[in-house]
């Protein structure tokens, strides 16, 4: 991913869009982008053959809203990232139709998730730059 990324900032450079003396930063800005786009490409598709999509979606789109302010765990690669994201991602898919069947394990979970937001939620987190 990383030559990739080298690849399209140094065709920006010759292209007159960003100078030299900014290219490690564009090289990993790219990089991280392309490999959101990626990771969320393979949940999306895999979530699609899953017949989950939407659950699937849906706690992207709030995780990544989470994430914004919250910061987590960090893997120490790329690989590791994608296997553990998608994993989780997907497992929600699942889970939630048979919690949903079951009112007694959906009132628990949404009683729980409060409690884990009201007593995790308020952690700043420093280098996601929100204190």
């Amino acid at each position: 991913m990383e030559r990739l990324s080298a690849i399209i900032v140094s065709r920006m450079i010759v292209a007159d869009v960003i100078t030299k003396s900014d290219e490690a930063e564009y090289i990993y800005n790219v990089q991280v982008l392309l490999e959101r786009v990626l990771s969320y490409m393979i949940i999306l598709g895999v979530s699609i053959i899953a017949r989950c999509a939407i659950p699937t979606l849906l706690f992207c789109l709030s995780f990544a809203a989470v994430r914004t302010f919250s910061g987590g765990y960090h893997c120490n690669s790329y690989i590791k990232c994608l296997a553990l994201s998608t994993i989780i991602a997907l497992s929600t898919g699942f889970i939630f139709p048979l919690i949903n069947m079951v009112r007694s394990l959906y009132q628990g979970g949404v009683i729980m998730s409060m409690i884990i937001i009201i007593l995790l939620g308020s952690i700043n987190n420093v280098s996601a730059g929100h204190i």
